[in-house]
């Protein structure tokens, strides 16, 4: 990948700092850190960057124009590099892809393949044997049921019927 674009190389420099330094996330950088590193630029390359630029580069700033050469010749001297451009010839490099051939061949396994599920068919079975149970005990249900309610008759019926028996005995014997 052929870097082109000026912001994207600031991009990689503004994370190859904040690697370096271990200060944390540029985002949370209060301005002393931004004089700090103003410092640590002017110490390391003679070259002093103000707050404002430094701030501008991190995006911290609005501002719509490039950096200058100088102050992008500062920034990569402080990492050590010759100047901008070797800076972006370092990272062109380190970007290029790198195209690997290689050819692998795989062997040929042999499968066998069984005759496959009919899973249509596997549903329809399915769902009938589930329709089989549940008339099953549908009618179960049904038949215990109308057993229990003629019991339930039967006994209402036979003590109506010793009722009657035993009225009419005491009606024979001078009771009621």
């Amino acid at each position: 990948m052929v870097l082109h674009n000026s912001d994207t190389f600031l991009v990689q420099y503004r994370q190859l700092i904040e690697a370096s330094l271990d200060w944390g996330d540029s985002s949370a950088w209060t301005n002393e850190d931004f004089e700090n590193l103003s410092e640590k630029i002017e110490e390391k390359t003679n070259v002093r960057l103000s707050v404002s630029t430094l701030k501008r580069i991190w995006g911290r700033v609005q501002y719509n124009s490039s950096p200058t050469a100088a102050t992008l010749n500062a920034l990569a001297k402080f990492l050590e590099y010759e100047n901008w451009r070797a800076f972006q010839q370092k990272q062109k490099v380190c970007e290029a892809p790198v195209e690997i051939e290689k050819v692998v061949t795989i062997p040929e396994i042999p499968v066998q393949i069984e005759k496959p599920i009919k899973i249509k068919q596997g549903k329809k079975l399915l769902v009938a044997a589930v329709l089989g149970f549940v008339l099953i005990i549908s009618l179960s249900l049904i038949t215990i049921f109308k057993s229990a309610k003629k019991k339930c008759g039967r006994k209402r019926s036979l003590r109506f019927l010793r009722q009657q028996k035993n009225i009419r005995r005491s009606a024979k014997f001078g009771g009621v």
